[in-house]
């Protein structure tokens, strides 16, 4: 058994270095970066939350003037409670 165990930390090692990477990447934002209701004169980055027609959108692109909803670029993470 203890001839496996170089073996297996070094399998665990390779297989969770991305999901290392990735935590990391996401901890360099400092927390939630809200950045108030959407303004069609400004430019969005990846990791901005606004507040667009009653919804809290997540913007993925590395930068944006996209309506939240109408693209890729924004993920709608809270739906409107507008019945």
């Amino acid at each position: 058994m203890a001839a496996l165990a170089p073996t297996i930390g070094e399998f665990v090692e390779r297989v969770t270095a991305p999901l290392r990477a990735r935590v990391l990447e996401l901890e360099k934002g400092g927390g939630i970066r809200y950045e108030g209701v959407w303004q069609a004169a400004r430019s969005y980055s990846r990791g901005a939350w606004v507040t667009f027609d009653g919804g809290v959108f997540h913007c993925n692109a590395d930068s944006t003037r996209e309506k939240p909803g109408t693209g890729p670029a924004w993920t709608l993470a809270i739906k409107s409670g507008v019945r």
